[in-house]
């Protein structure tokens, strides 16, 4: 299996998804290697236990003195192989291999770029640093004081551009499972950054690709259009995959739609809820708390949310609007609020961490997602989980699936406000709301999610369909 992010390193839902899903398919006995441009080292997981062993050696104390340290040997000691070795009680094992990166999701090449600019600065300062520590790397002498034979250079692990990194990635996937002689049966890519990666090992090891595609580019637009350099990689993923999952109807759409994918190699499977991680709901307050918790960007549809925070502070003023989240719409959102006059009642929370967020819904009446364009959405299942009532655009792929919640477009402001009005002055009806919602989400387990996963992978290998 091929991605990017597993918490608690990660930037998003997919994150969420791939530790989810993995942990499931390990709970039925499937045996998975995860390799990812960088590991969650230090990482701990409730339902796996994590083991991570450094194999690059140290050089013996009675080893002599190394030389210093080249520009090129330092790009080359920062390409250390980490495993990752997660093991049920029941023997299913998941391995994680760490490929150093400048990787990121959700980031363009645009962002890539000024990342890479900053990484070759601190490059060389690093170098100096490397040569103080002395510390022994390939070509250096060994124990015995003579030089191994002459490697060849590995050339800069970090190319210049995002695409370059990602063909970069790609490589170094294929020579990681070579060079470990790891046996497998099929190959399952997260997202469009790992898509290269998994038809290079498809093209090199004849073992069958299933690509997952939890977001489009489209999506992280607002629809409004897509970098043809990224939709030719999610183009390239589409055209050569044996299967594709997508994580909703929509997802399924926009792949036929948007990138001539068939829609016959296409099979729809929805994400589900984390257990459950409710907090008694003992926080009185005085006034009704409204929260919007993502990413401040087009795609989440935050300035929707603060245009129908100020509709409602027209009826109810006592309202507080809570809005979480980082992004490059935050400048934008302050004018914003301030523009509507309701500074006073917005609050700007910054990011929050995975192990706060139920704090923010302990402290919620009402949870607003109102995107623009959102593949699935995990965080109205966990609102749901801890009994928040839920008002969700309909153009989420939760919207699919979801019914005791509250739906408006993400456009129709007003509709928007009304809910939320509803939803904070009729108390019995947010307490209704509540009791079906969390009974529903109940229903949307990663156990059944890794079924019809494992089903898939049955069918792309010509075997019997596993058991319940």
């Amino acid at each position: 299996m091929l991605g990017w992010e597993l918490p608690p390193f990660f930037a998003g839902g997919v994150g969420v998804v791939t530790q989810n899903l993995t942990a499931a398919l390990a709970n039925r006995g499937v045996e998975l290697v995860f390799i990812m441009p960088k590991g969650p080292e230090g990482a701990t997981s409730p339902h796996m236990r994590l083991l991570i062993g450094d194999v690059e050696s140290e050089r013996p104390m009675s080893a002599p003195p190394a030389p210093p340290l080249t520009e090129d040997q330092v790009v080359e000691e920062l390409e250390p192989g980490k495993v990752v070795v997660r093991r049920e009680p029941g023997g299913a094992i998941l391995e994680t291999w760490e490929v150093p990166s400048l990787l990121g999701p959700y980031a363009g090449p645009a962002e890539y770029e000024a990342r890479w600019k900053e990484f070759a600065g601190d490059l060389r300062l690093g170098v100096e640093a490397a040569r103080k520590r002395q510390r022994r790397v390939p070509g250096a002498p060994g124990p015995t004081g003579t030089a191994p034979p002459p490697k060849k250079k590995a050339g800069p692990l970090y190319g210049p551009n995002l695409l370059e990194e990602i063909d970069r990635f790609a490589n170094r996937v294929v020579d990681l499972v070579q060079a470990e002689g790891i046996h497998f049966d099929l190959i399952h890519a997260h997202d469009w950054t790992t898509f290269p990666a998994g038809l290079r090992l498809r093209e090199a090891t004849g073992k069958p690709l299933a690509i997952h595609v939890h977001i489009t580019e489209y999506d992280k637009t607002g629809g409004k259009g897509a970098d043809p350099r990224v939709w030719a990689v999610e183009h390239a993923g589409l055209h050569g995959a044996d299967k594709v999952i997508a994580v909703s109807q929509r997802v399924k759409r926009q792949c036929v739609e948007r990138y001539f994918a068939d829609p016959g190699r296409i099979e729809v499977v929805y994400n589900a809820a984390e257990g459950a991680k409710r907090k008694p709901r003992r926080i009185a307050r005085r006034t009704p708390t409204v929260l919007f918790l993502g990413r401040l960007t087009l795609q989440k549809g935050p300035d929707y949310f603060v245009r129908a925070a100020a509709r409602v502070l027209e009826v109810r003023p006592d309202v507080t609007f809570v809005i979480a989240g980082t992004g490059d719409m935050l400048p934008k959102l302050t004018e914003l609020v301030a523009e509507l006059g309701i500074g006073d009642r917005v609050v700007f929370a910054g990011f929050v961490g995975r192990d706060k967020i139920y704090d923010l819904y302990e402290h919620a009446d009402v949870f607003v997602v109102p995107s623009v364009s959102e593949p699935f959405g995990i965080v109205p299942l966990e609102a749901m989980q801890s009994g928040v009532p839920v008002i969700l655009s309909r153009q989420t792929g939760a919207s699919e699936i979801l019914r005791h919640v509250l739906k408006v477009d993400f456009w129709d402001v007003e509709a928007m406000a009304e809910r939320i009005l509803e939803a904070v002055s009729y108390p019995r009806l947010r307490a209704e709301i509540s009791r079906r919602a969390e009974n529903e989400v109940k229903r949307l387990t990663w156990a059944d999610v890794a079924h019809k996963t494992e089903k898939l992978y049955r069918r792309m290998l010509d075997q019997p369909p596993p058991p319940r």
